[in-house]
């Protein structure tokens, strides 16, 4: 039979009783009660360090600047205690399975056999610490290996261990052992995404999801075949590495080994995908059960008093993050804290999403107080981000004549739902009116604040009636309260018409030619009337 038929065969048989006599094997040798449970992304971190910085086939030239920047980030985390500790902790483990692996590879051992021994040395460590440990061991053989050969030329250590070895020049032979090393460097990639996929799914919180249930359960029931896979795909690769000892020039292998190394590696791809559309699906899980306890956080939190607006505020702009400064200054325009505005008697929020009129935006800017304003831009969280809409967040917050919020991102998704659902925002600008303890005084005071201004303060409903009743229907309060500001010697010219009980018509628009033809058509029909007409153009 051919050799590449018997493999063919092989893994056919492999699916067949992956289910059955494989995985029987593999849950055999884990044991349940007795999970080792460690922080493994200080040896993650590690792992991934030196299989980049591993050569494959072509030298790598890397500045002093990066080394020296490099150094320094591997000096600061080994002076870490936790980093350290973690490090420490599975150091002879580590060794312990490197030598399994060696040993067993030297001796020409079957990938799976060896795999099933490593699964009993790693029986009392949970599914992802097994991975993540068997990977380290390769990476330690992989690395050292890589190291040698970059440096035998130069360093006379490194050149007696190449010749005690006997190992080939892979540079001088990198077109004979190219495709060799790229199924290798195929395979390494998918066995280091495995392990970070499989890694996450260990650390997802468990009191957002449970284990027993899906989508977290179909993830788990693939978790130790991708574990088997993995394992597999490490003690193959340490054969491959091996097998360069005392390689000579015409004993470089065919491409047969290369296509087992790629075969596996597309198993692992396959499985790995999977894992990662699971993921994704926990992860949307978790966030929307995170937000519901935001949400309902934030509900309680309005139902309290407070002491003053502080925890309102950071509850409202910086939920989850640990930014000391969400905010920027009305004036200067720099980050500051929320402390800020601590001492505020009332605090007016403008909430508005990015496409604000600029015309309303002058109006609130001319309308809410420097020191008592702050504006909420709501954004659409679905909606990528992209430079137009950070152009429009810039051009706004330097216009802004109040407090603004720093960045939309700064407002968790929670704050956005409860502003919508509970002070019913939706698209357009709203001024919702806080108390000096945070406590809710109007859900839009911007009609108030158009007709009354700072005569409707403190804005509350029994303010509002009060003014309502104080008032009587007619052009006088149009011309007292809608018009003010709007042009000079508007208020004069409209009571001087109205003590002279003329006939007024108000008329707007932006078609000039049409205005034209109805103010001279008016203006006609009037005099031939003999009415007493004044017209204002509204606009």
């Amino acid at each position: 039979m051919e050799p590449q038929q018997q493999q063919s065969e092989n893994r056919n048989q492999f699916t067949t009783l992956e289910d059955n006599v494989t995985m029987k094997q593999i849950l055999a040798t884990h044991a349940d009660n007795s999970f080792h449970r460690v922080d493994l992304n200080p040896h993650l971190q590690l792992i991934e360090e030196i299989l980049h910085h591993s050569n494959t086939l072509k030298r790598i030239n890397i500045d002093d600047l990066q080394i020296s920047l490099h150094m320094e980030s591997l000096d600061k985390k080994s002076q870490k205690v936790d980093f350290v500790g973690m490090l420490e902790a599975l150091a002879y483990t580590i060794q312990k399975i490197s030598c399994e692996i060696l040993y067993s590879c030297s001796r020409g051992g079957d990938a799976h056999t060896t795999t099933m021994a490593l699964f009993k040395s790693l029986s009392r460590f949970s599914w992802d610490a097994k991975v993540v440990l068997a990977l380290a061991a390769f990476a330690i053989t992989y690395g050292e290996f890589w190291l040698v050969e970059e440096l035998y030329q130069a360093h006379p250590l490194a050149k007696s261990i190449v010749l005690v070895k006997q190992l080939p020049d892979i540079f001088e032979q990198s077109e004979k052992l190219r495709p060799r090393f790229e199924a290798l460097w195929s395979l390494i990639k998918a066995m280091l995404d495995m392990t970070k996929s499989i890694v996450q799914f260990h650390e997802l919180p468990p009191q957002y999801i449970s284990p027993d249930q899906p989508p977290m359960s179909a993830a788990i029931a693939q978790i130790p075949t991708a574990v088997y896979l993995t394992i597999k795909g490490v003690v193959t690769c340490a054969s491959q590495v091996i097998g360069l000892f005392g390689l000579d020039q015409e004993s470089i292998p065919s491409t047969t080994e290369g296509d087992e190394l790629s075969s596996l590696a597309q198993e692992i791809n396959n499985i790995h995908e999977h894992l990662t559309k699971q993921l994704n699906i926990c992860n949307q899980h978790i966030d929307e059960k995170k937000q519901l306890e935001a949400y309902n956080t934030l509900v309680q939190l309005f139902a309290t008093t407070h002491i003053d607006n502080q925890k309102i505020l950071r509850a409202l702009i910086n939920y989850t993050n640990d930014d000391l400064t969400p905010l920027l200054h009305y004036d200067t325009k720099k980050p500051v804290g929320v402390e800020v505005m601590r001492r505020c008697k009332g605090t007016l929020l403008l909430i508005s999403d990015l496409d604000i009129s600029q015309e309303e935006f002058v109006i609130v800017n001319q309308l809410i107080p420097r020191k008592k304003g702050l504006w909420l831009p709501v954004v659409d969280r679905s909606l990528l981000w992209t430079e137009a809409r950070q152009k429009d967040v810039d051009r706004l917050q330097s216009n802004v004549r109040f407090y603004s919020v720093r960045h939309p991102s700064l407002i968790h998704p929670a704050v956005i739902k409860y502003i919508k659902e509970i002070w019913h925002f939706n698209k357009k600008p709203v001024v919702v009116v806080l108390d000096y303890h945070g406590s809710v005084l109007s859900l839009n005071n911007l009609p108030m604040m158009w007709i009354w201004g700072w005569r409707g303060w403190p804005s509350t409903r029994m303010t509002e009636e009060i003014l309502w009743r104080r008032m009587t229907w007619g052009l006088k309060l149009l011309v007292q309260y809608g018009f003010e500001n709007l042009h000079e010697g508007t208020d004069e010219n409209l009571i001087n018409w109205m003590e002279e009980k003329r006939f007024i018509c108000l008329y707007g628009g932006e078609d000039i030619d049409w205005i034209r033809k109805f103010t001279t058509t008016i203006k006609e029909m009037a005099k031939k009337a003999g009415i007493p007409l004044e017209m204002m153009y509204m606009g």
